[in-house]
């Protein structure tokens, strides 16, 4: 544990070191169900970010098909859903996310799809984590980037570390991202059920 929060510290601080401007914080919940062996169906709910400011929150949903490989070191969902913004506009989603995991080295992806022409966008997010220790809380640390590329304006890219602990079915985990607009810090609370 001293070992992950020393690891913790030192990629934040040498991030935030480079900076433009402070960092924009944010809170993500997440919850994410999952039921089925091989074949099944999948659910994200992401609840609004209690750190932002009143117009930027949404509520996200999103559902569809399961599929796990043999052994439950991965897995792809292809779900479709919405983005429900505060100012009432109904963003609608398709969705792709995916997780593999290779001893030690454990991948997550969610790749989306906004198609409305008002805010028409594509969006990704990818991280990449390394185990620190087996024992506990399994401390991870690695690298997440961020991307969404608009039709009309300029792309948000970015990319820092990220580290996490898992406890059961709860993980948290806490990433700092050096942007090309604003960098953010943000923490996770993800419920797997």
């Amino acid at each position: 544990m001293k070992c992950f929060i020393y690891t913790l510290s030192v990629l934040i601080l040498a991030t935030s070191a480079v900076a433009k401007e402070g960092p924009d914080f944010q809170m993500r919940v997440p919850t994410h169900i999952q039921r089925g062996e091989q074949l099944g169906y999948a659910f994200w709910f992401i609840l609004p970010d209690i750190a932002a400011e009143k117009e930027q929150n949404a509520f996200v949903v999103v559902g569809g098909v399961l599929l796990k490989r043999e052994g439950g070191k991965g897995w792809i969902e292809v779900m479709g859903g919405a983005r429900f913004n505060e100012d009432d506009y109904k963003d609608p989603l398709i969705n792709v996310r995916f997780s593999d995991q290779h001893t030690p080295v454990g991948i997550f992806g969610d790749l989306g799809y906004f198609p409305r022409k008002k805010r028409e966008r594509g969006y990704w997010l990818v991280f990449v984590m390394l185990p620190i220790s087996k024992r506990g809380p399994k401390p991870r640390v690695g690298l997440e980037s961020e991307n969404i590329h608009y039709p009309n304006r300029p792309d948000s890219w970015g990319i820092g570390p990220r580290a996490s602990l898992t406890l059961g079915k709860v993980s948290v985990a806490l990433t700092y991202q050096i942007r090309n607009d604003r960098d953010f810090v943000r923490l996770y609370a993800n419920l797997n059920l």
